[in-house]
């Protein structure tokens, strides 16, 4: 029975360590968030860190997931898991408004816009082509028509 109740508190204070490291690394997320809109933080900087707090989040997965099974029913991993996914949405909604901001992201935006005019570009001289090969390819058409008659 003495077993049972040491694994038990191992198990809560398990939880309590993880619901702490989320904590952590949630305020970690927020302060780059406010840092970088103040702009006293160079975006490779905000970039280096934002890469560490996904390896972080990453690194939490596995413990989260074995948590989860070990007592799917109980508050507290019911709240640690409740924890976890905000944490991952928060940092999806982060990594949105910093990278927003970065000139990597602003360089690629113009590529895509640059690209997309091309394509339309191209798209139009293509069927402009096409109809004057259909023109063509008609009047030919009229020609032999009227030469086998």
């Amino acid at each position: 029975m003495e077993q049972i109740d040491n694994k038990s508190l191992d198990f809560i204070l398990c939880i309590e360590k993880l619901l702490s490291s989320i904590s952590t690394v949630r305020k970690c997320l927020l302060s780059l968030t406010d840092i970088e809109q103040n702009s006293s933080i160079q975006s490779e900087e905000s970039i280096k860190k934002l890469k560490a707090i996904k390896d972080t989040i990453i690194s939490l997965t596995p413990t989260v997931e074995t948590v989860g099974q070990l007592g799917p029913t109980s508050t507290l991993v019911k709240h640690l898991s409740n924890e976890y996914i905000c944490l991952c949405n928060d940092y999806k909604k982060h990594y949105s408004l910093i990278m927003a901001n970065t000139a990597i992201f602003t360089e690629y935006k113009q590529l895509i816009e640059d690209l997309s005019k091309w394509l339309s570009s191209t798209n139009a001289n293509i069927q402009e082509v096409s109809q004057s090969v259909d023109k063509q390819q008609i009047l030919l058409n009229v020609k032999v028509w009227i030469i086998q008659e």
